[in-house]
């Protein structure tokens, strides 16, 4: 049973901590899973995703981001590439569902993170203090995946 073993072999790898890209489909094509990397930098290339870890990558790129055949930033990966790949996030940047796919973060949390930044602009992590539902507990398991970039 090839379905079962790739269930298997999926279970197996995710509870060591892997991480899996899934390649997008077309009409009459069966899923394809393949084992991704750790890759700190995730870019979405019209290749796909590339780990751009040790690479020169222009000033104007952030990890997460899409970007076309020039390297020129396009949008955003899916919140669900973004959580898949552990991409760490500006939450002064980050729109409400980027945010929602943070771990502990439902879409009503992240609409209160995003209104509150209106307020004015998270200075460090721990200005997530501010939003009601955010307590040290919270923040501590949401602190790896969050950097308040200058």
């Amino acid at each position: 049973m090839p379905g079962r073993a790739l269930a298997v072999a999926g279970i197996a790898a995710l509870s060591a901590g892997a991480f899996f890209a899934v390649k997008a489909l077309r009409p009459g094509e069966g899923p394809a899973v393949a084992a991704a990397a750790r890759c700190a930098f995730p870019v979405e290339t019209p290749r796909g995703v590339e780990c751009w870890d040790g690479r020169a990558k222009p000033s104007d790129v952030r990890a997460g981001d899409r970007v076309d055949e020039n390297a020129r930033p396009t949008g955003r990966m899916s919140p669900e590439a973004i959580a898949a790949y552990e991409v760490v996030i500006d939450p002064n940047r980050a729109d409400a569902a980027e945010l929602a796919a943070l771990p502990g973060i439902g879409p009503a949390l992240a609409q209160r993170i995003v209104e509150e930044r209106a307020r004015g602009p998270y200075k460090s992590v721990d200005d997530l203090l501010r939003v009601h539902g955010i307590g040290e507990k919270t923040l501590a398991k949401l602190r790896p995946r969050l950097r308040v970039e200058p």
